[in-house]
């Protein structure tokens, strides 16, 4: 360990020395009286969960489809309202994982098809701690963040997974990512792992499971199903708790939840069935747990926060040197206690997804969406995609547009900025493309990814 010599040479006592050595023992601190992050000591997980709608979970007023979650909220510190900064996963996890738009990147371009990747400029979350002298174990169920993608940037070791869950279904249980990434932990070193899951993605293979979410709770279908779904996932992430409880080290470690991107489910119906496409906050509101040393339990942080807070905040947390290019803010003092508000006034989000071009601001009582793209028919049955502004407040499901010209300019400008940015950055290192081999394309057409 980095720190090991520094803390031997400072003479400090016996006591303090055993706990330097014994990073992985665990925390006596009683409960309400959160320890503090230890830097080289403390370890870090970030659990992702792909189509994870914050209002459909149960520590975000859902039904009780994730009682895990439940927990880890009540344990540690709960984000009020985060938003994605773009609803489909490649471009979520862009900001996830470096803390800068995906536009910036240039891992959004219209009509691409599914050709873009993390460029090599990207500096992750992994890269940061393995800097820091951490080792970094990452996996993925989602083929959008395979290794041909770019996202085993900074990881000593990186599984994707492979093969059908199920007779033609592209679909890879979370615990059997989970599993690998729990048994590549060092025994004797800090370390980074991150997972990203799709058990609540479609398609849904809930069975008898979505009975308990029908009527009276579910108004249909398939928001049964997807609950259903939900509850897969959930356990999931318990396993992932499990396997740190089982090796000792989960009082030692920061474990983070959060969402990619939420889904629509027709619920309601002009938030369209999916995601990728719309900008609605069933698309974008996700959620955001954070436990652990220097968390305080039972904390709620009011106000918007993004994705792109993440890095950030677990940099603010850990001591790590600022990255270049950040776009979000460092959120850490927030996880203290105290239920503060972040002051976040804007949060911008955009998709090229597919044909799609679009972007939307939020503020804490307002929002603007805009096409801009030439009007065209709806695919398929899905909604038309509305522009225009709305009152959040007394229109939380934004169903009629009002008139907000100073907000929506502010959209426009930003969209112009970033367009400007990805502009520069193509110029300068070329468009970051990928070359697909069959077992990704294919696991991306059985996800819906691919036309």
């Amino acid at each position: 360990m980095r720190n090991r010599g520094a803390i031997i040479i400072a003479g400090l006592s016996v006591a303090l020395l055993a706990l330097a050595v014994g990073f992985h023992r665990r925390s006596s601190t009683p409960p309400g009286a959160p320890s503090s992050v230890v830097p080289g000591r403390t370890n870090v997980v970030v659990a992702i969960g792909c189509t994870l709608r914050a209002d459909q979970t149960t520590p975000y007023g859902g039904p009780s489809t994730t009682p895990f979650l439940a927990r880890l909220a009540a344990e540690g510190t709960r984000f009020d309202e985060t938003l994605a900064n773009a609803p489909w996963t490649k471009a979520a996890t862009t900001s996830i994982v470096s803390g800068q738009y995906a536009l910036d990147l240039a891992v959004n371009a219209p009509n691409r098809g599914d050709d873009q990747r993390l460029p090599d400029q990207a500096v992750t979350l992994a890269e940061r701690f393995r800097e820091a002298g951490y080792a970094t174990v990452g996996g993925t169920a989602n083929p959008n963040n395979n290794v041909v993608f770019g996202f085993e940037q900074g990881f000593d070791h990186y599984y994707e997974g492979t093969g059908l869950w199920r007779e033609g279904e592209n679909k890879v249980a979370g615990t059997v990512v989970i599993d690998d990434v729990l048994a590549n932990l060092p025994a004797d070193q800090p370390f980074y792992a991150q997972v990203l899951l799709v058990d609540a993605h479609f398609p849904y293979d809930a069975g008898d499971a979505a009975a308990a979410f029908w009527q009276p709770f579910s108004p249909t279908k398939r928001v049964a199903q997807y609950r259903a779904m939900l509850g897969n996932l959930d356990r999931a992430f318990e396993h992932l708790w499990d396997g740190l409880v089982a090796r000792g080290v989960a009082d030692d470690t920061v474990f983070v939840v959060i969402g990619d991107h939420g889904e629509g489910l027709y619920e309601p119906e002009h938030h369209g069935v999916s995601h990728g496409s719309y900008l609605y906050p069933s698309a974008l509101h996700v959620p955001w747990l954070v436990r652990g040393p220097g968390v305080a339990p039972g904390n709620v942080v009011g106000g918007l926060s993004q994705q792109l807070d993440l890095s950030p905040t677990l940099g603010g947390l850990f001591g790590l040197p600022p990255a270049p290019g950040l776009e979000g803010r460092d959120l850490s003092a927030l996880l203290t206690g105290g239920s503060r508000d972040t002051g976040e006034t804007r949060v911008f989000a955009d998709t090229w997804f597919r044909a799609a071009n679009r972007a939307a601001v939020y503020t804490p009582t307002h929002a603007c969406l805009r096409d801009f793209a030439p009007p065209r028919a709806p695919a398929s049955k899905q909604p038309p995609f509305v522009t225009g502004c709305f009152d959040r407040v007394a229109d939380p499901t934004m169903t009629t547009t009002i008139a907000d010209d100073a907000l929506m300019q502010e959209l426009v400008d930003w969209r112009t900025e970033h367009e400007a940015s990805r502009a520069a950055f193509v110029a300068a290192y070329g468009e970051p493309e990928a070359t697909i081999n069959d077992a990704t394309s294919g696991a991306l057409r059985g996800l819906g990814y691919v036309e």
